[in-house]
């Protein structure tokens, strides 16, 4: 009986499908030879790494290229969706940022949040729309490098605009203008930029006014509702919790950022 069970045992190993090697922790997972490269992730691809290291750019992770530049850090970011009918191909996005590490040192010290400073490349090409790349899984080496080529193309025409927002200065300026091609929530990131900037007391005219218009606002929105209660006889219409919710986040961000103005000018 127990040679029995020991030739069972042996057979069930020998049919049994080699284990697949799992990858060792900040590396790729191993992927067949063939037109199945494309399961790989496309930021892998030694094509593009070769044209990205040309631009000085240097893969952080699996979706991120950066590079140190003037007084920030540069970020192409590499995104993807799928969809349930199409579960084979990614349709890959490409976007820029641009990260200072003084406005997160500042942050950090000050006890606020602000926000990413950036924009999708298709946005910063010269027909500005939003971009995305189609890849199927069996797509040929052909088609990826045809990818590559379309989106190094577009980065490296937004080259200029991406080094002169990597300069405060330049950040504030085109701000100021009305001219800035990169989104951000200036009503949070602006304020410490001055700061970063050595302007404390932009900073603080600038939170004070964003302060008055969310206030008054606030106030118009508590009238008309008082005004619809009266008119139809109820309590029951309430104020616009998100314009209560936004006034009151900013007022305690305000207060926090005034307060670091404070220390730092006692320093």
């Amino acid at each position: 009986r127990n040679n029995m069970l020991k030739r069972l045992f042996e057979l069930f190993r020998q049919k049994r499908k080699p284990e697949e090697t799992l990858p060792v922790e900040g590396q790729e997972k191993p992927v067949q030879k063939g037109n199945v490269m494309a399961k790989r992730y496309i930021t892998y691809n030694e094509r593009l790494n070769e044209k990205l290291n040309h631009l000085g750019f240097r893969r952080k992770n699996k979706k991120t290229f950066i590079k140190k530049y003037g007084d920030g850090v540069q970020s192409i970011m590499w995104g993807h969706s799928t969809y349930h009918d199409e579960p084979h191909i990614k349709y890959y996005s490409v976007s820029v940022f641009i990260d200072f590490p003084i406005v997160k040192k500042i942050e950090k010290e000050a006890g606020v949040l602000t926000s990413g400073f950036g924009r999708g490349l298709g946005y910063l090409g010269p027909n500005p729309v939003y971009k995305e790349w189609r890849l199927a899984d069996i797509a040929t080496e052909e088609e990826i490098a045809g990818v590559i080529d379309e989106v190094v193309g577009l980065i490296e025409y937004a080259m200029p605009v991406i080094d002169r927002y990597s300069t405060i200065k330049n950040v504030i300026m085109d701000m100021e203008d009305n001219k800035l091609k990169f989104g951000m929530n200036a009503k949070v990131l602006s304020p410490v930029l001055y700061l970063a900037d050595g302007q404390p007391e932009m900073a603080c005219k600038y939170v004070d006014n964003i302060l008055s218009n969310l206030e008054r606002r606030f106030k118009i929105e508590v009238s008309e509702t008082q005004r619809l209660r009266e008119l139809y006889g109820t309590d029951n219409i309430d104020v616009d919790s998100e314009q209560q919710r936004e006034l009151e986040n900013y007022r305690i961000y305000a207060e926090k950022l005034k307060s670091y103005v404070l220390t730092q000018m006692d320093h």
